[in-house]
């Protein structure tokens, strides 16, 4: 299943860049002379390829233990405002990384621009980073936080 997922979030992110590219009038796309297209994630100029890797690891590992923490059952009876949560956590972390990677946070978000403007400079960084860092952090999370419900009703 979880292969399917990454299957439909990767065509998804293909056919919607396709949309964006086929509504959005040409002249957003080429703001400055040099850039590629609107949306592409690349590095900074002045960020080199390791910052680019640890700055998108730590907002993804960031991204990911809060997520892992809204799914925590202890967590059930706060869900009402789970996705304003997350949505200002997302808006918080691209603001903090966004001038130096574009804060991708999700490789899906990273391909269909690169596909549509065929740019791929750096682009291995949105994939290897991000998926390591919400593996990092998930695991962290379980191994550190997590609490079974059913072992902690036998504790109490």
């Amino acid at each position: 299943m979880g292969f399917m997922y990454i299957i439909a979030e990767v065509l998804g992110a293909i056919l919607g860049y396709g949309a964006l590219v086929a509504l959005t009038p040409t002249k957003y796309f080429q703001s400055d002379p040099g850039e590629n297209g609107l949306c592409i994630t690349n590095l900074h100029p002045s960020v080199s390829v390791v910052q680019g890797f640890f700055i998108e690891f730590i907002i993804t590992s960031v991204l990911a233990f809060f997520v892992c923490s809204i799914w925590d059952p202890r967590n059930k009876d706060k869900g009402d405002s789970a996705s304003l949560k997350l949505g200002l956590a997302v808006a918080a972390l691209c603001f903090a990384a966004a001038p130096a990677t574009v804060a991708s946070m999700n490789p899906a978000r990273s391909i269909g621009p690169a596909v549509w403007n065929n740019e791929w400079e750096n682009h291995w960084v949105y994939w290897t980073a991000t998926m390591s860092g919400s593996l990092f952090s998930s695991y962290f999370y379980r191994i550190v936080f997590w609490k079974d419900p059913e072992q902690e009703s036998t504790e109490l």
